[in-house]
């Protein structure tokens, strides 16, 4: 079977409606491009080539709850092109973990990111990657409450609430 990244992109639509991210409690799920201009701003120059273009992540969802986060997937057809196999971060354009970590990088001068990278053609082979890059900060796996690598799509509220127990986060999120 010939590896297309819709499909990709078809089973995270999917996986996002079941976990009540579409259009549902404030929470907006945009494709390519945000209408938030600050989003607008961040992504301006963030380019996967480096060229200095527009970046546009598969998906960036946002909620009026948790305005300072952004939830990004970057989505790629097949698990080879999940992670480089050295784990350098260095070629974007290949692999979702580097090219959703590069979009990260660009939003986290103002927000709080969870970065999420998907691959996989079916529901069943679907590997997830999920990072929190807190505003300001560098990245890092993102853990459930066993402290485990967080591998799976959770609803808003819960992915955010994860991402609160990060020390930075935390502590930014009680200065304000």
């Amino acid at each position: 079977m010939a590896k297309n990244e819709r499909i990709t992109e078809n089973i995270i639509r999917k996986i996002l409606a079941k976990k009540g991210y579409i259009e549902k409690n404030g929470v907006i799920v945009e494709e390519q491009k945000s209408v938030v201009a600050a989003i607008q701003k961040c992504l301006s120059n963030a380019s996967k080539t480096g060229k200095g273009g527009i970046g546009s992540p598969e998906f960036i969802i946002t909620s009026s709850k948790a305005n300072d986060f952004v939830i990004l997937i970057e989505c790629k057809a097949s698990t080879a092109d999940h992670e480089h196999s050295s784990g350098a971060k260095s070629n974007p354009v290949k692999y979702a973990v580097d090219g959703v970590l590069h979009y990260a990088q660009h939003l986290a001068p103002s927000y709080n990111v969870i970065a999420i990278a998907a691959s996989g053609q079916t529901q069943s082979n679907l590997k997830l990657s999920t990072f929190i890059q807190p505003k300001g900060s560098s990245s890092r796996v993102l853990t459930n409450k066993a402290e485990l690598p967080l591998d799976k799509i959770l609803p808003f509220d819960e992915m955010v609430g994860l991402a609160c127990y990060d020390p930075e986060i935390e502590k930014q999120r009680h200065q304000t």
